[in-house]
Order: structure tokens, then C-alpha cells, then sequence
């Protein structure tokens, strides 16, 4: 963490400024969106309290049954119902700390203030957002995921750039991606796309890499995914001890064994048609 503060304060003052002015419009752009009050009808039993009692358990208890133990520590820990328009905007707010966190990375990665500034427009206006903060009651979760997710691929962008504490950097690199698997599984796909990202920018800025060091790139992304994949394994896995296995995970996992791979791929292909 103070390697990221350190770098913080290196950035160009250009781009600080940059930075100030990219936030005020980022405000404005999802100003509607942030005072457009609703509430997610996956959330709304959880919210009100109501629904049969055999399936509605505190909003926290409920991630636990999920396999998102990070995202109820979170929600145990800043209380189970969202404040209007108070959320949100902290949750976009963090969401722009992660488009930060980026910048360093590619900063580091000698981009220019140009080039930083258009990946970081572009990565802040993914549809995703609204799909993810949509349900309220998880947004700050999610957008404290994408800046542990960022963190998780600066300290993997310092073993790639040979950063002398390449120990700390895994651990670290392993932590965040633990972290972010608790709070949603799918940010596992996130880190490895990001990472792979920066494998492709230093092939687009003519730094010849060959394919040695992309195997050796590649095995370390999946040592730093698998080693956090496993202890978010076994986490779920003494949680159950205590609580149980959702029903809605559950019914998901059997459908899925039951049926044979031939239907497993025709259900989706036939909803799409």
C-alpha cells in the first residue's frame, strides 16, 4: 500500500487535474442514475422483511448462503438497508478510486495522459455498472470489488515490471483477488481479463515479448487466481459447517450435474431464440 501511495504522488500534476475534472463529469453523467431512487427485486424481501420466513434470513446471512462472505461482512458491518441516493453515490465514488488505482498502473506503464484518460472514460462507462449497482443493497460491495479487484492487478502489474518486494506483491496480488471472490465470484474473470489487458498493451507499445515470458505471464495468473480461488473454496466450505448452502445454489448446482451436456448447452441457445 505505500508503493501505491508513493506512486499516487508521482503522478503528473496534468494529470491530477485531469482527474479532478474527469470525476466533476462523471458526477454529471450518472447523475440521473444516482438520484433515480429504486430498489432491485432481489433485494426487496431482504429490505421490507417480508416473504416466507423459511428462506429470509438477514441480508448478511443470506450472502453467507451465497458464497459472498466478504460482501456480508460488509453489509453486517455498514448496516443491512441502503440510504437513498447516499449509496449510490458512494458507490460510483468508488468506483472511480478503482479508475484511479488504473491510472497508476498505466502511468507506470509509461501511457500517456491522453491515452490513460480515454481507457479510464471507457472503463467507466461499461454497462456493467448500472447492471451490478442496480441492486442497491450490494452496490457498495460491489464498487469496494472493483477497487480491490484494481489493487489486485497493480500489485500483479509489480511483479511483472520485476518490483524487488515480488513476494509481497503476491501475497497481496492473492489477498485482493480472495477478497473480491467473496464479494462477487465473477471478479476472478475481471482480474485475469485486466491482467491480460496489460499483456496486450505491451505488445501494442512494440515491447517484444517472447513466447516464453507469455507462458511464464499466463502460469502466473493462474497461480495467483488458483491460490485465491482455493482459500475462497475453503471458506465456503467451513461456512456451510455453520449455516448451510443456499437453495437458490443448490437447485443451480443440481440442475446443472443433472442434466447431460447436450441440454446444458441447448437451454440457453433455445431462451436466445
Amino acid at each position: 500500500m505505500k508503493k501505491l501511495v508513493t506512486d499516487l504522488r508521482n503522478l503528473p500534476n496534468k494529470l491530477i487535474y485531469s482527474i479532478i475534472v474527469l470525476f466533476s463529469v462523471f458526477i454529471v453523467i450518472y447523475a440521473y442514475f444516482i438520484l433515480s431512487w429504486s430498489i432491485g427485486m432481489d433485494t426487496k424481501l431482504a429490505t421490507y422483511g417480508l416473504g416466507n420466513s423459511e428462506y429470509l434470513y438477514p441480508l448478511h446471512t443470506q450472502y453467507f448462503l451465497l458464497d459472498r462472505p466478504t460482501l456480508a461482512i460488509i453489509t453486517y458491518v455498514l448496516g443491512q438497508v441502503a440510504i437513498p441516493y447516499f449509496t449510490l453515490l458512494i458507490s460510483m465514488s468508488l468506483l472511480f478510486v478503482s479508475a484511479i488505482i488504473w491510472m497508476v498502473i498505466l502511468t507506470k506503464k509509461n501511457f500517456s495522459i491522453i491515452e490513460t484518460l480515454v481507457f479510464c472514460s471507457f472503463y467507466l462507462i461499461s454497462p456493467i455498472y448500472i447492471f451490478q449497482f442496480n441492486f442497491v443493497n450490494q452496490a457498495i460491495g460491489i464498487s469496494i470489488g472493483f477497487v480491490l479487484t484494481s489493487l489486485a492487478i497493480y500489485h500483479f502489474s509489480l511483479i511483472l515490471n520485476h518490483d524487488c518486494e515480488k513476494f509481497k506483491n503476491y501475497v497481496a496480488s492473492i489477498v485482493y483477488l480472495f477478497l473480491c471472490i467473496g464479494i462477487y465470484q465473477s471478479f476472478i474473470i475481471l482480474f485475469a481479463e485486466g491482467v491480460i489487458f496489460l499483456l496486450i498493451l505491451e505488445q501494442l507499445k512494440n515491447i517484444k515479448t517472447n513466447l516464453k515470458v507469455i507462458i511464464s505471464i499466463l502460469t502466473k495468473i493462474l497461480f495467483v487466481s488458483l491460490a485465491a480461488l482455493i482459500g475462497y473454496l475453503l471458506i465456503s466450505k467451513v461456512i456451510y459447517i455453520f449455516i448451510g448452502e443456499s437453495h437458490y445454489l443448490a437447485n443451480v448446482y443440481e440442475g446443472w450435474h443433472s442434466n447431460s451436456f447436450s441440454e446444458v448447452i441447448k437451454t440457453p441457445i433455445t431462451l436466445l431464440c
